[in-house]
């Protein structure tokens, strides 16, 4: 079967056991992970910090176009990194380093800076509290790039290449493109690669893949976090029997190998796409456990799938008895027929 085309199932659900009150921090999002299995409050921390730096690099780079910056300079890729209390989207550019390029009257630090392969044309940084256009802060001197500003971009561009020629292992299916988050942990990187999409009428689950590299930028392994793609649509469209009916949630399955819980990628996917999402909770359906995202609250939650079983079962029999239940006739009605 495509996995495009597996079909997602919307029900209407309630009764959730709740998991852990969760005191949303975004500056926690970034601390240092150690190698462990998360917990819930991990994945939420983590599945947020992606969210960040993906927003951050959507909005900028939705900013820089916008202004049309790139009739000014024509940028060769852009990276994301959060310094300090701040997000930045550092676009640089391919310097000429040609020997025409470089002139009688030029300095030899001036003579140094333009054998520099890049440069960093555009800065556009945020709060890590506000990712937003509204909130952006623009620099646009062109300076010499960081060392560290040169270890990203050096990855980045390994990270991409090796997309490009390992079709094997990577795919790209049609409305999406793949996107690589380079997560900093102190000790080394993470990269998580996502399916994304300009669609709006569909959430792009799944497809997605975990790289860990030295700092060096040496590759340490790499993993496919889910199989195939999984597009969950964002609307609902009732049966004619029951236009009425009011869509909770909507949920896709763990499967084989993977793992009992929601992801760090999930929960990023569904903060993306939230503003074009009409329903309330996302479920992730595991082997021995069920997770439940709340998009209100931004919550996670936790039953076993016994549990689950239960609960549906039951609420689809009150459903069912809601739905055949005949309707009393009014007593006045009733009266003016017997007369």
């Amino acid at each position: 079967m495509d996995p495009c085309n597996i079909p997602i199932h919307f029900f209407t659900r309630t009764g959730l056991k709740r998991f852990s009150p969760f005191l949303f921090l975004l500056l926690f999002a970034f601390n240092s992970f150690a190698q462990k299995k998360p917990s819930g409050d991990d994945l939420i921390i983590k599945g947020t910090a992606l969210y960040t730096l993906q927003l951050a690099s959507w909005t900028a780079t939705d900013n820089f176009y916008d202004y049309e910056y790139d009739r000014v300079v024509h940028p060769a890729g852009s990276i994301t990194y959060k310094d300090k209390d701040s997000i930045r989207t550092v676009f640089y550019v391919q310097n000429d380093t040609s020997i025409k390029a470089l002139t009688k009257e030029d300095s030899i630090e001036q003579s140094k800076k333009k054998k520099e392969l890049l440069s960093a044309a555009y800065m556009m940084s945020f709060k890590l509290s506000n990712v937003s256009k509204d909130a952006i802060r623009v620099q646009d001197s062109m300076r010499t790039l960081t060392d560290y500003e040169k270890k990203l971009i050096a990855l980045r561009n390994k990270i991409y290449d090796d997309i490009d020629k390992d079709t094997s292992f990577y795919h790209e299916y049609a409305d999406t493109k793949l996107s690589a988050i380079i997560y900093d942990t102190g000790k080394d990187f993470e990269v998580y690669i996502l399916s994304t999409t300009a669609k709006t009428d569909f959430v792009p689950m799944g497809n997605d893949y975990y790289l860990r590299f030295k700092r060096d930028g040496t590759q340490i392994s790499r993993e496919k976090i889910h199989p195939n793609l999984i597009m969950v649509p964002t609307k609902y469209v009732p049966r004619r029997d029951r236009l009425n009916e009011v869509i909770k949630s909507s949920y896709h399955y763990h499967t084989g190998g993977m793992t009992d819980l929601i992801t760090a990628t999930d929960v990023c996917n569904l903060l993306l796409y939230k503003k074009f999402i009409k329903w309330e909770k996302h479920e992730v359906i595991g082997r021995n456990l069920v997770s439940m995202y709340s998009m209100k609250d931004r919550r996670l939650y936790f039953m076993t799938k016994e549990e689950y079983h239960k609960q549906a079962k039951k609420s689809e029999e009150e459903e069912l008895y809601e739905y055949k239940k005949p309707v009393k006739k009014d007593e006045g009605e009733g009266e003016e027929k017997k007369k």
